[in-house]
């Protein structure tokens, strides 16, 4: 598991003011595997790669 890119992928600032598609490119050029916690909630696996 490689954790490269770190930003949080719910935050709704990423999507209104932020660069979502360079984050993208970002996670799919380091081949990542990463874990998005959501509060106590749980979470999500982000997966990017080629």
């Amino acid at each position: 598991m490689h954790h490269g890119v770190a930003a949080d992928l719910v935050d709704p600032w990423l999507s209104s003011d932020g660069d979502a598609h360079a984050v993208g490119r970002r996670m799919r050029a380091q081949e990542t595997l990463t874990r998005q916690e959501i509060d106590d909630k749980g979470g999500f696996w982000n997966i990017g790669g080629k």
